[in-house]
């Protein structure tokens, strides 16, 4: 009976669990613990013993390797044998019955390495004759491997291939903190570390700035005026500007500019703007002149920007969305809410498993009838006035 390649697997899995019960069974001086692991390792021992004949059988026929080559998956099980021939032998080296000799064990040990290594060099090099080449093959197959490699990324970066964000394209999250980044293609490299260096989901780079306080100052704005968020957005909305007021939100510290025991502070307040619209105007303003501040260092690391990408909860927001075109100076896109994040691992996972990236970007993807854009007129002088205010509360930060 064939078995499939997962099979394989299991000598490493049951050697490593045997490994792990004796460990434990030390820690905690528990004899059961040093049984299970003997019971473990007789099971890891009897497995070997019945799938090395057929492992053996699967790498002389040229036709059964090619079949296992064209499918990741299969391929990358058979690997699991050599190292789990190591795994097993470590195991008999630690866990081995004493009255059988300390010199049993050191045989079993170092006759599972010599045979794990052979079977190992012998993998590879059926690989390399197998006739279907190694175009579709992982170049981590060739070297036994400990466990098995599989897609994944970051929040953000999964965030970026969500919107499918492109060069030009800065996305802004406002969440309960704050990100700006950007997917590019060169890495960026900033001594002052305000914009940090990841990569990205797709190959490239994501130069990333993080800000402490974000869709939080929406919340306090709401709970000194007394409103929700609604009555927030037609308070804001319903003046040209805020006055003259400014809010520096740091409202429990800041992490961009490191600031970590400041505090939130207004400023510009007279009688003429002490009204609940400027405030809720300033709130906003506050909050996003301190993701333009991010967005001014990416583009300083030469990262380009012809649109904003808005999500995260902060930017369901109409006020948040309009006031951010202005001071951002871009077109700003708003996608329907969605679960961006996931979305983005969703199409790494299609990418992984058909070997083609879905094509989508903000205003299509899946799920996303709608985007909002803003094209508002650009207004520089309200993130000058907040830089101002920010550079003498904070010299220090200059």
């Amino acid at each position: 009976m064939e078995r499939h390649p997962a099979w394989y697997g299991s000598v490493m899995g049951t050697g490593a669990l045997a490994l792990a019960l004796s460990v434990q069974s030390v820690t905690w001086g528990a004899d059961w613990l040093r049984w299970g692991s003997q019971v473990f390792l007789v099971v890891a021992s009897v497995l070997a013993v019945v799938l090395l004949p057929a492992y053996a059988a699967r790498l002389r026929s040229r036709a059964e390797l090619d079949a296992e080559l064209a499918d990741p998956a299969h391929g990358a099980m058979l690997a699991t044998m050599p190292a789990g021939l190591l795994v097993l032998a470590t195991a008999w080296g630690r866990v081995g019955w004493q009255p059988a000799g300390l010199w049993v064990d050191g045989a079993l040990l170092v006759a599972g390495t010599i045979i794990a290594i052979a079977l190992g060099l012998a993998w590879s090099v059926a690989m390399l004759r197998a006739t279907n080449g190694l175009e579709g093959v992982n170049g981590g197959w060739l070297i036994p491997p400990v466990m098995n490699l599989r897609a994944g990324t970051g929040d953000n970066m999964a965030a970026a291939l969500g919107v499918g964000a492109e060069a030009g394209d800065v996305v802004v999250s406002i969440g309960t903190s704050g990100t700006v980044f950007a997917a590019t293609e060169h890495a960026t490299s900033d001594p002052s570390g305000v914009v940090a260096g990841f990569a990205d989901a797709s190959g490239g780079f994501l130069p990333l700035v993080c800000t402490l306080n974000a869709s939080r100052v929406l919340d306090a704005a709401c709970s000194v005026l007394g409103v929700g968020y609604a009555q927030l957005d037609e308070l804001a909305l319903s003046v040209a500007d805020s006055g003259g007021l400014v809010l520096v939100p740091y409202l429990e510290g800041e992490r961009t500019p490191n600031l970590p025991d400041a505090t939130g502070s207004l400023h510009g307040l007279t009688r003429a703007n002490s009204t609940p619209a400027y405030f809720a105007r300033a709130a906003i303003e506050g909050m996003l002149c301190g993701l333009a501040a991010g967005m001014q260092a990416l583009t300083a690391q030469g990262v380009p920007c012809r649109r904003v990408l808005l999500i995260g909860g902060g930017a369901q927001s109409p006020a948040v969305g309009r006031i951010a075109g202005e001071v951002f100076g871009t077109p700003v896109v708003v996608p329907e809410p969605g679960e961006y994040v996931a979305a983005g691992a969703a199409r790494q996972a299609a990418w992984a498993l058909t070997g083609q990236l879905p094509d989508w970007d903000a205003t299509n993807c899946p799920g996303v009838t709608a985007a909002r854009v803003f094209q508002t007129e650009s207004r520089p002088e309200v993130l000058e006035r907040y830089s101002g205010v920010q550079e003498q509360a904070f010299p220090t930060t200059l």
